[in-house]
């Protein structure tokens, strides 16, 4: 099994998935700003207002949920974006210490 990992790849998919988390603080923020029922609205509506409200705060609270857990995961991805390249680095590093110096001339 061979694995490979772009740390700069794996930096874009952090930002991607960051941006995912702003999405979903958006859509609560949108829901919450919408989905508001007046006094006034109610009438007939007032048969439905509890399943609605319920409905409205099982949504905010799954955005929240999704809001958080796409923010760690972003964190994550860069974290680990960060031990690859350093990862990278060093082996490089090993590697070149192996190779015999060569005497270049000046130019």
């Amino acid at each position: 099994m061979n694995l490979r990992v772009s740390p700069w790849a794996l930096s874009g998919y952090a930002r991607q998935v960051g941006r995912a988390a702003l999405d979903a603080a958006d859509f609560k923020t949108h829901c919450t700003r919408h989905t508001d029922v007046d006094v006034s609205d109610q009438g007939l509506l007032n048969l439905f207002l509890t399943t609605h409200t319920s409905t409205v705060k099982t949504v905010n609270l799954a955005m929240d949920r999704l809001r958080d857990v796409l923010g760690a995961a972003s964190s994550e991805l860069e974290r680990n974006k960060k031990y690859y390249a350093h990862t990278d680095l060093a082996v490089a590093a090993r590697v070149d210490a192996t190779y015999p110096v060569v005497e270049r001339p000046a130019e």
